[in-house]
């Protein structure tokens, strides 16, 4: 619970740091709360202590992890975003690995705490080795120190940049609010989808990882397949998410995982006593919810704008955290209930959350080889429009003039009664509502007669220019 509550802590303040003052400077912090706390633990002379230096090794910990998943993302193309944001978690589960054993051999938590902790020193290499992420240069417009930092990688691949590629406006650098997002009706409700699905994949991930100790049998051995079961989980999302997609592999994998939580109703309706029916479904659960935690990372990192990334995955691990909290007294419900009905309760509560996150997940839309958005206005019309595509539909045209600095313009022009001809006559358009603005900021309607030879090309630039017919 403390340590829960440091993570929860830790996840606001590593995003408002990291977004303000950068990823690497962020990540030092981070690393330098985990090492000490972490280490003085072992000295705690009374419990006041110890509960303090556990909060604060939950507000290290976070940092680190959060800093260098958006760093890792930030620093690859599209096509490798989804490797890079699913193979951290291998290093995760590695060190699952590593406590088992070490858990197993030592059982003084003392000792224990101080052979796990030490190494956590070597983490300081870092610094001198990653870079800061070049988007959030660029995004705060230091455009020089981008340039070297993009240099330097173009050199390892043996490639050249061309001079103009951090040649960007100033003026369009913004460093953004987070209370943006809930501003737009579109982030606000993707947000609200988000922090839904935070709550409840973690809800699920921890409340199985809690509930190991109540299966029956040994803990390390469970506490093993546990993490055999969540690294198999990973793989399969490194493995289908660049295939199949974010959304539809996040669906699928919280289906799971609340459906084989929900099956537990079964042997505690048949007052089936055998143990490995329990260890099944439970590890059943936790391979689909570990894939939907690793999917929630990478999505809600895509989804949002590079001036607010950070600042987002924040808050989000922090709304994972209540759930973290939370998880360990849903787990205690089955002792607390007691008998068959009370075995089955907590498992309920765990399927319930993961099939409403899969259904959620359906309302956001697919990241897949999109380009991360770098600004708000990028973000609110993330997966609106297709993608280089036109959408006929009769009735009449919409055309949507995107800029960044003026946000989306609406031109409409009616449908030619001889729309199934394909030769059209542009001396046959009408421009029936175009909206502007006054000095003054107040909006002005405007109706005007017909426009003959309108020549589109001239009256929004081709390449802002992006065609809907509605």
């Amino acid at each position: 619970m403390i340590y829960m509550a440091g993570v929860l802590t830790g996840s606001l303040i590593s995003g408002l740091v990291s977004d303000r003052f950068g990823r690497k400077k962020a990540l030092l912090v981070s690393i330098v709360a985990q090492v000490a706390s972490s280490i003085s633990l072992a000295f705690a002379p009374n419990f006041i202590a110890l509960a303090v230096l556990r909060f604060f090794t939950g507000i290290g910990d976070i940092g680190i992890y959060m800093c260098c998943f958006v760093l890792a993302i930030e620093l690859v193309g599209p096509v490798w975003r989804a490797q890079v944001g699913v193979l951290v978690t291998y290093f995760w589960c590695a060190g699952l690995f590593v406590l088992n054993g070490a858990a197993y051999a030592i059982r003084d938590w003392k000792t224990l705490q101080l052979v796990l902790s030490c190494p956590t020193f070597l983490l300081f290499v870092i610094w001198w080795f990653m870079p800061e992420s070049p988007r959030w240069l660029l995004n705060r417009g230091k455009l020089q120190e981008a340039r070297v930092i993009l240099d330097k990688i173009a050199s390892a691949n043996k490639t050249t940049l061309p001079e103009s590629i951090v040649d960007v406006e100033k003026e369009g650098n913004s460093t953004g609010k987070f209370i943006d997002i809930f501003k737009y009706s579109v982030l606000a409700l993707r947000a609200l989808i988000v922090f839904i699905n935070w709550f409840g994949v973690t809800l699920v991930f921890y409340g199985l990882t809690f509930n190991v100790a109540t299966l029956g049998g040994d803990i390390y051995l469970n506490f093993f397949l546990s993490s055999v079961v969540e690294t198999l989980g990973y793989t399969l999302c490194l493995l289908a998410i660049p295939r199949i997609g974010r959304k539809r592999f996040h669906c699928l994998a919280m289906f799971l995982s609340g459906g084989a939580c929900l099956s537990f109703v079964i042997p505690a309706f048949l007052k089936t006593k055998e143990p490995w029916v329990s260890i099944f479904l439970s590890s059943v659960g936790k391979h689909g919810a570990s894939g939907g935690y690793a999917t929630m990372f990478v999505m809600t990192a895509e989804l949002f704008p590079t001036q607010l990334r950070n600042r987002m995955v924040g808050t989000c691990s922090m709304v994972a955290r209540i759930a973290g909290m939370v998880s360990p007294y849903i787990a205690d419900l089955g002792v607390i209930v007691g008998g068959s009905t009370g075995s089955a309760l907590p498992f309920l509560v765990f399927g319930s959350c993961g099939i409403i996150t899969a259904i959620l997940t359906l309302f956001l839309p697919e990241t897949l080889n999109q380009k991360l958005p770098e600004t708000i206005e990028e973000a609110i019309n993330f997966g609106r429009f297709p993608k280089d595509k036109t959408l006929e539909i009769s009735s009449q045209t919409t055309v949507f003039n995107i800029t960044q600095s003026q946000g989306l313009e609406k031109f409409t022009t009616p449908r030619n009664k001889d729309s199934h001809s394909h030769h059209r006559s542009p001396a046959n358009d009408h421009v029936l509502d175009q909206s502007n603005t006054d000095k003054n900021g107040h909006n002005q309607k405007q109706t005007t007669e017909q426009v003959k030879n309108v020549d589109r090309n001239k009256m929004i630039p081709k390449e802002s220019i992006l065609l809907a017919r509605f």
